[in-house]
C-alpha cells in the first residue's frame, strides 16, 4: 500500500529487463490524501475492511480491519453496500487489472453529480453525466470553475471551422492536458487521470492510432468499449471531485470556521493536531463534522453524539434536524418534530430521510439530495450536501427586527428595500402566515 504524510499525486515508471537486456517499462500513477473527495472510491474499492477510530482528544483515523481479530471484525466497518466478490466483479478485475468500483456506485456517482450540476451550475440541464459534457467537448467542466472561481479558465480548444477529424481529437486533448495541469497547480491530485480518457471512446482509439509508441504517451493503447467506459466514468467523476475540493471544500479554513454565525458559545476548541492528524479527513471536513456535533450538542444537551463519519452518524436524520433547528429554531418545520427517535428498521430510516427532505423543503432550501441519499448516505456526496447547509444556515440567523407597533386593527405599513448588488437576478420569498408570495428583482 502506498502512503504518504502529505498529500501527494505521482507518476513513475517501474522498469523490467528481461535476461537480453531488453527493458520493459510500466507506468505507474499513486496518490495519497487525507480527504474524502479524493480518497472514496479507495474505499469503494474496499468495502467492510476498514474501522473509524474515535478516541478522545485524538484525530480520527481509519483503520484496516484484522480479519482474524474478532473484536475489530464486531465492529461497524465502512462499507457501500455492495460486495466485491461474484462473476461481475472477477470479469471487471481481469479487464481492469485492478479491483473495480461496482458498476451500480459508478452509475450513483455520475447520477449525484448530475443533479448536484444541474441544481447549482449549469446554465443548461444534462440528462447524462458525463456523456453530455464529452458531448459538448467539456464545455461544462469550464462553466463549473468558472462558477466557483468566478473567471473562466484559459486553454478551452476552440473548434469553430476544424472540420479534419484527427486535429479535433488532438486540440481536445491539449484542452484537456492543459487543464489537468492547471487543476494541478491549484492543488487538484489528478495524476491518476489521463487527458485521453475525458474523449469519446472513437476519439480515444484514433488518438490511440497516432500515438502508438510515443514515448510522451506510452500508455496509450486499443481498449475494449467497457474498459473505455469505467476509465472515462471513473476519470470524469474524479476530476468533478478534485475541483470540488479545490475550489470549494478548501475555503473552509480554521479561521473561517472561527468566525462562523451562529456558533454556541460552548463551542470546543479544536487544536491544530487533531484537526490535521486524521489519516481519511483533511481538515475542512474535520471542521464540517465538529459543526454538526457541535451544534447537536447544543440542540441535545441530554445526549451528546461524537459525529466520526458522513454516513453512519448521518442516516438517522437527528444530526441534520439538530442543525438546522440550531439555526432556525426549534419549531422550524413541524417535519423534524415527527422524527423516530430510535430508528430500527429500513421504513425507520426511511421516514426520517423523507421528513429531513420536507423539512428542507419548508425553510426554502433546495438540495439535489433525495430520501434515499439520506437513509443510505455516501460520505462523499454527504461532504457536499453538510457544505451546503454550513454555506446557507447562517443566513437564517435575523440581521435586523422589523417592528409593527399599532392598535389592535389598525394598519400599519412597512416599507423594506432590499437591494441587489449583482447584474443577475435574485430570486427569493417571502413568507408571511403560511402564504408564499415569490418575487423577482433585478
Amino acid at each position: 500500500m502506498f502512503s504518504s504524510s502529505k498529500p501527494l499525486s505521482l507518476t513513475t515508471e517501474v522498469n523490467f529487463i528481461d535476461d537480453n537486456k531488453h527493458v520493459y517499462k510500466i507506468r505507474i500513477s499513486a496518490t495519497a490524501d487525507n480527504c474524502i473527495l479524493t480518497n472514496f472510491p479507495y474505499i469503494q474499492r474496499s468495502p467492510g475492511e476498514f474501522n473509524i477510530i474515535a478516541e478522545p482528544n485524538k484525530p480520527l483515523r481509519l483503520k484496516e480491519i484484522d480479519p482474524d481479530n474478532e473484536s475489530e471484525t464486531s465492529r461497524h466497518a465502512i462499507s457501500v453496500g455492495v460486495s466485491k466478490t461474484g462473476s461481475i466483479a472477477r470479469t471487471a478485475r481481469s479487464l481492469l487489472g485492478y479491483a473495480p468500483i461496482p458498476i451500480r456506485e459508478l452509475e450513483r456517482s455520475c447520477e449525484s453529480i448530475r443533479n448536484w450540476l444541474n441544481q447549482n451550475v449549469l446554465s443548461t440541464y444534462i440528462n447524462k453525466f458525463p456523456q453530455d459534457i464529452i458531448e459538448n467537448n467539456g464545455g461544462q467542466l469550464f462553466e463549473l470553475i468558472a462558477y466557483l472561481t468566478g473567471k473562466m479558465p484559459a486553454g478551452k480548444a476552440n473548434l469553430t471551422n476544424v472540420t479534419k477529424k484527427l486535429e479535433r481529437v488532438q486540440l481536445l486533448h491539449k484542452q484537456y492536458d492543459d487543464l489537468i495541469r492547471t487543476l494541478k497547480e491549484n492543488g487538484a491530485l489528478l495524476n491518476t487521470i489521463r487527458p485521453e480518457y475525458l474523449l469519446k471512446s472513437y476519439d480515444y482509439n484514433l488518438y490511440s492510432k497516432t500515438h502508438a509508441g510515443n514515448s510522451i504517451v506510452p500508455s496509450m493503447i486499443k481498449l475494449s468499449e467497457n474498459k473505455f467506459n469505467y476509465l472515462s466514468n471513473d476519470s470524469w467523476i474524479t476530476i468533478i471531485y478534485q475541483i470540488l475540493k479545490i475550489y470549494y471544500l478548501n475555503r473552509l479554513t480554521p479561521r473561517v470556521y472561527r468566525n462562523t454565525l451562529g456558533m454556541p458559545e460552548n463551542k470546543p476548541v479544536l487544536t491544530e493536531q487533531f484537526l490535521e492528524g486524521s489519516n481519511f479527513v483533511n481538515v475542512s471536513e474535520n471542521l464540517l463534522l465538529k459543526w454538526l456535533e457541535t451544534h447537536y450538542a447544543h440542540m441535545r444537551p441530554g445526549n451528546p453524539r461524537t459525529i466520526k463519519s458522513f454516513d453512519e452518524d448521518l442516516k438517522d436524520g437527528h444530526v441534520i434536524a439538530a442543525v438546522i433547528q440550531s439555526y432556525v429554531g426549534p419549531n422550524a418545520s413541524r417535519a423534524l418534530q415527527q422524527l423516530r427517535y430510535n430508528p430500527q428498521t429500513k421504513e425507520d430510516y426511511a421516514f426520517n430521510a423523507e421528513k429531513i427532505i420536507t423539512a428542507l423543503g419548508d425553510i426554502g432550501l433546495v438540495t439535489q439530495l433525495t430520501a434515499r441519499d439520506i437513509e443510505s448516505p455516501r460520505q462523499r456526496e454527504m461532504v457536499i450536501f453538510v457544505l451546503y447547509l454550513y454555506n446557507n444556515l447562517p443566513h437564517y440567523i435575523p440581521k435586523e427586527t422589523v417592528e409593527f407597533k399599532c392598535i389592535l386593527r389598525d394598519e400599519v405599513v412597512k416599507n423594506i428595500v432590499l437591494v441587489n448588488p449583482s447584474n443577475k437576478p435574485i430570486n427569493y420569498r417571502v413568507i408571511i402566515l403560511n402564504r408564499i408570495f415569490p418575487k423577482t428583482t433585478s
